[in-house]
């Protein structure tokens, strides 16, 4: 197995247990404790932990090291309003794009397959995600995409909670209807006011399972 491999699994190792809080928030990660979980070289692990960091899942302090990230409440809010006007920002890109209709039908494809996956938390999480990130996709602007995607990880953490009830899906399902629905009848501006009530609904949600992170 070559070393970008390696690199490549103990990231995804790393960050999927961090976005479920198997590494739970602020804490110290160490080369010497990596290397004995993961029984690997320092060299993919390093690798692996400035990738997070680019990410914004972990920070490095002089003189303290690796911590996994610490949010407070204020910190939520300003990422959940900012990927807010990020995605009404790319659906609007994308709505504009010449491939707008192969967008909406993309987007009808994954709402079905999200009703048909709703008591499966793993993969109707990842379909949730794919619906915004459809818009993210046609829009076809790079610097916002690398603007929004690490503040998608940040908000990965807080939505994998309160994904966790099925009640939220379904919510968060309806919402995703509306919108496309709007999209689909041509009704732009509606469906970003609408984006806009769905994406204030997530911060509540985000904001109740706050402290059980």
């Amino acid at each position: 197995m070559n070393i970008k491999t390696v690199t490549e699994q103990i990231y995804h190792e790393i960050r999927d247990a961090i976005l479920s809080q198997k590494i739970p928030a602020g804490e110290k990660l160490t080369i010497k404790m990596l290397h004995e979980k993961y029984g690997v070289s320092s060299s993919p692990i390093r690798e692996a932990l400035t990738r997070l960091q680019q990410d914004g899942l972990i920070e490095y302090k002089p003189n303290v090291g690796m911590n996994v990230i610490k949010l407070d409440k204020s910190d939520v809010k300003e990422i959940f309003l900012l990927i807010t006007e990020l995605d009404i920002i790319a659906m609007k890109f994308a709505m504009a794009s010449i491939d707008s209709k192969g967008m909406l039908k993309e987007l009808e494809q994954i709402h079905k397959e999200a009703e048909n996956c709703i008591s499966n938390m793993n993969e109707w999480t990842a379909l949730s995600d794919e619906f915004h990130l459809e818009f993210y996709k046609f829009a076809q602007n790079n610097r916002l995409t690398e603007i929004a995607n690490k503040l998608r990880m940040q908000f990965t953490i807080f939505s994998n909670e309160y994904e966790k009830e099925q009640e939220n899906r379904t919510a968060i399902l309806a919402e995703h209807k509306c919108i496309l629905d709007l999209l689909k009848h041509g009704n732009i501006s509606e469906a970003e006011i609408f984006l806009h009530e769905h994406m204030i609904s997530s911060l509540n949600r985000a904001l109740e399972v706050f402290d059980n992170i």
